[in-house]
Parts: structure tokens; C-alpha cells; sequence
């Protein structure tokens, strides 16, 4: 690729296993196309983008200073473990001395807020959506309870995320990289041209070949597409 085609891009992925899972097809694809690819991947998953061409940079979670009540339900943990990594992204990418010509996104990001801080043009960003985009509302609803996890980042940053939902719910003006097909899209009269359909991105996985499957009938064998 000339040098005058080839891009230095940015991929920030969050720190859930489905959002993430639906990236690395595309850092692959970017690095194929000959682009410069660097990736913030959270610790726990930076094996999976090892062979990717991409340069890695990975950021971590420090989950013992979470004070989170042992019964609490899982969506709770991951809303803590993502404000976390809010704030470690948001410090990498202020010491980030690289510009990078465009910016893509987990869609959990709140990209609105986060650029009061950052202040690139907003024509450089993009975000990956792992299905499909939300147009209703009523969505953005959130308890004071979700928000409160926020208090501290919106503090530091002075912002306001309301939650790690928000952004994925709300309509925006970005470009938006949609892991479907339009012909799966719940409501495709209400999309707009930032939205990209292009398809699911699978990635390469290991198979575990000691896996036995056949049946015990003393249990119920699930089988997961």
C-alpha cells in the first residue's frame, strides 16, 4: 500500500467478551489492508490479538478495589469493571503522543463525553457495534444506582457518563461499524448513513479436540451456534 494510503488507526477495546470478540476480525482485516493498527486491549484478552500485526497496548484492571456485595447480579460486576477501564483508556489516550487518522471504538464508549476531554475531530471516529444499533428512548432510562458507578470518572474528567449503556443505546452522529447484516436490523427504517453494515466478524478460534461428545445419558448434552 503507498504510504499516502496506508492510515494509522486506533482500535480501543472494552473489556467484554462479546464486544471485544467482534473487534478482532477487524483489526485483522486493517492490518491486512496495510494500515499502521495499534490496539488499548484489556489484559484478559490480549492473547487473542497476539498474531494480529497489530501493536498492542494493553491496559488492566486492578478488581480488588471494587467494593461489590458478593450477591450482587453480573451486569453490576461488568458496570464496575467497565468504569474502570473507562479511566484507564481516557489516561492512555491522554499521554497518547501518536494522532491518529481515525478512531475506532467499542460502542460502550461514550465517545460524546469522552471527547470534551480529547478534543479530535469527531470525523475521525467510528464505532463497532456488535449487533445492532437502538433507537427507542426508552432505553436510556437508567437508575441513579447504574450512575453513581460514574461519580468519580465524571469528577476527574468533568463529563457526565450517565452509564456504560448510555452510548450503546442512544443514536449518535458517529460511524457506526455494525456486525449484522441490514436484513437482521430490528427497525432498518431508522438507521441512518453512518451506519455500516458489514456482516459478523468470526474469529479463528482453537478447538479443543479432547472434547468428548458423546452423550451421557445421566446428562443433558446443550449444544451452542
Amino acid at each position: 500500500m503507498e504510504d499516502k494510503k496506508r492510515k494509522n488507526i486506533l482500535v480501543v477495546n472494552g473489556c467484554l467478551d462479546g464486544h471485544f470478540t467482534g473487534s478482532v476480525g477487524i483489526v485483522k482485516e486493517l492490518v491486512s489492508l496495510g494500515h499502521n493498527v495499534t490496539c488499548y486491549v484489556f489484559d484478559e484478552y490480549a492473547d487473542r490479538l497476539k498474531d494480529a500485526g497489530a501493536k498492542l497496548v494493553i491496559y488492566t484492571v486492578d478488581r480488588s478495589k471494587f467494593k461489590i456485595d458478593k450477591n450482587a447480579p453480573p451486569f453490576a460486576i461488568q458496570a464496575f469493571v467497565f468504569a474502570a477501564a473507562f479511566d484507564a483508556i481516557m489516561t492512555l489516550l491522554l499521554t497518547e503522543k501518536i494522532k491518529y487518522d481515525y478512531y475506532i471504538f467499542d460502542s460502550f464508549f461514550d465517545i460524546n463525553e469522552m471527547n470534551k476531554v480529547l478534543k479530535i475531530p469527531t470525523n475521525k471516529f467510528a464505532s463497532i457495534c456488535s449487533l445492532f444499533i437502538f433507537t427507542d428512548e426508552d432505553y436510556t432510562d437508567l437508575t441513579p444506582k447504574k450512575s453513581m458507578i460514574f461519580i468519580p470518572i465524571n469528577k476527574k474528567y468533568n463529563i457526565n457518563v450517565q452509564d456504560f449503556l448510555i452510548s450503546h443505546y442512544s443514536p449518535n452522529q458517529f460511524k457506526k461499524l455494525i456486525l449484522t447484516s441490514k436484513l437482521f436490523h430490528p427497525k432498518p427504517e431508522k438507521i441512518d448513513d453512518t451506519c455500516f453494515f458489514i456482516g459478523p466478524c468470526i474469529e479463528n478460534r482453537k478447538k479443543d479436540e479432547s472434547f468428548d461428545f458423546k452423550k451421557d445419558k445421566n446428562k443433558k448434552l446443550i449444544l451452542f451456534l
